[in-house]
């Protein structure tokens, strides 16, 4: 009997299958693309869905809705309904029939899409669902009746608060080429020279230079972070009802001015945050048996990029996040070298040793003052090199005076790196002493800073610094290795304490 109910439903659905394959869809399925324009060359894009009209037009890079509500739009949703037109790929078709049959639902189509390309547009309009859970379609001027998707439809049916760009601005990190935060009197720039990238989809990696308040090397990765602050600035909340009073957004004075200029067209991306003000925050949270509801505090402040007539609310830690002082993005490495390319160093003291040193296949050479030159130690010689490399700013002077001030007129130490490949040599000098840090200077720089003690007093202070620990020779009475502790001693059997070893109670011949 169930063997019975099982091909009965076999049958119902095979027949189903048939119907809709014959009648719904026609035999013939379309093969390819019906439409083919180039989505790049929209212009304006049109959605009718009964009394609603949303009307969506490029103005210069920007999609901009202008119907029902006007607002910046989602480039990536924009251009996926634009796909649905231009590349138009139906699922079926059928020829001969009447589309004004109300069966189809075309007549007064629940969705009628318009794109325009140039002087081009073309037009695609959505009926009644199929038995298939497809829809019939139709071309104005095209006498098929097509079959389409349900993705097909649910991209062209976006509502207007679907469609809205979220995303505050939206640029590259990469094609930025001057970065600038103003605040509290502070005005904040640097520029960037990026490496050339292997591929367009894979670009070099920034170089970052302080313009403002001061000319220095800025730290790629504070650099980076500080202009994705604005990159990734994402939209809380859409403000679409006017305030009133003469500056209700506090827009006539940013608390933060952000600027972007980008390599292309020299263009400038510029936002700007207003008042900070306090909004509660529903947290609505299901089980399957309760809902539950809780409001939290939440700070958010009045947001504008110029040229994009909305405001928005965006999160306040924005704000923190952009007050960065000169000292936070400077780069705080003293000397950027590779430890492979060091070929010699010059380690002078003001008052001590100094070393020359010099590499030799991949042994090292280091004499002091004039005194003939040993085979160092390469890992010991290698760890004057890192602790180099590894020197930091912790603190950098403002408006430094006179280098006698900081024991720069003549160093305590002064350590020169010369390097392979014809690269400039690294020269780094260390003053005088104060707490735990020493003040120093990089070459050239006119820069001081204040770096902590740990590595600088880890620099060799006498020759035997650059010399391997010779190995502890074993006791030649005991035999044993001092140097690994004290021998263990047998001790007698458990319960005898006049026991002796057969070889204690030997005596003497």
């Amino acid at each position: 009997m169930k063997t019975k109910h099982t091909v009965v439903a076999l049958v119902i659905l095979l027949g189903l299958g048939a119907y809709v394959a014959v009648f719904e869809r026609g035999e013939k399925p379309v093969e390819g693309q019906i439409l083919n324009f180039d989505v790049k060359s929209a212009t304006k894009l049109e959605v009718v869905r009964g009394s609603d009209t949303l009307v969506i037009e490029k103005q210069g890079d920007d999609w901009v809705m202008t119907q029902p509500v006007k607002g910046v739009a989602n480039p990536d949703t924009v251009e996926n309904m634009i796909k649905a037109l231009a590349r138009f790929k139906p699922t079926g078709s059928r020829e001969g029939e009447d589309l004004n049959d109300a069966h189809y639902g075309l007549t007064n189509a629940a969705i009628k899409a318009t794109a325009w390309f140039g002087s081009r547009k073309v037009s695609l309009h959505i009926g009644a669902e199929t038995a298939g859970s497809e829809f019939y379609a139709s071309i104005p001027g095209d006498p098929k009746l097509y079959f389409v998707s349900s993705m097909t439809k649910t991209d062209l049916e976006k509502k207007p608060e679907d469609l809205r760009d979220k995303n505050v601005a939206r640029f590259k990190l990469e094609e930025v080429r001057r970065f600038q935060v103003q605040f509290d009197g502070n005005d904040i720039a640097m520029e960037n020279d990026p490496e050339p990238g292997e591929t367009k989809q894979i670009p070099g990696p920034n170089h970052w230079t302080l313009t403002q308040p001061v000319k220095a090397k800025a730290s790629t990765t504070a650099a980076d972070d500080l202009v994705r602050k604005v990159q990734n600035l994402m939209v809380e909340e859409f403000v679409d009802s006017p305030a009133s009073g003469d500056d209700p957004y506090g827009f006539a004075k940013p608390s933060v001015k952000a600027i972007a200029r980008l390599e292309k067209g020299n263009k400038e991306i510029t936002v700007i945050f207003g008042k900070e003000i306090e909004k509660k925050k529903d947290n609505t949270s299901s089980t399957t048996s309760t809902t539950s509801s809780t409001t939290t505090p939440q700070k958010l402040v009045y947001c504008q990029r110029m040229g994009r007539d909305e405001v928005f609310l965006v999160k306040a830690d924005v704000l923190k996040d952009l007050r960065k002082t000169a000292n936070d993005l400077r780069d705080k490495k003293l000397a950027e070298f590779e430890i492979k390319d060091v070929e010699g160093f010059s380690l002078k003291r003001r008052d001590g040793a100094s070393f020359t040193g010099k590499k030799a296949g991949e042994d090292w050479q280091v004499s002091a003052g004039s005194a003939k030159a040993i085979k160092a130690d390469k890992f010991k010689t290698e760890d004057l090199l890192y602790d180099t490399k590894n020197l930091e700013a912790a603190e950098f002077i403002e408006k430094p005076g006179a280098l006698s001030q900081y024991g720069l007129d003549k160093p305590a130490i002064t350590l020169e790196l010369s390097m392979a490949r014809g690269k400039k040599p690294v020269l780094v000098k260390i003053g005088n002493k104060e707490g735990d840090k020493y003040y120093a200077q990089v070459g050239d720089d006119a820069s001081i800073v204040r770096v902590l003690s740990t590595s600088v007093d880890r620099f060799p202070k006498a020759i035997s610094d650059f010399q391997a620990e010779a190995p502890k020779k074993p006791d030649s009475e005991t035999g044993v290795d001092s140097s690994k502790g004290p021998a263990s001693v047998p001790m007698p059997p458990k319960g005898d304490s006049k026991a002796t070893t057969k070889s204690q109670s030997k005596k003497p011949k």
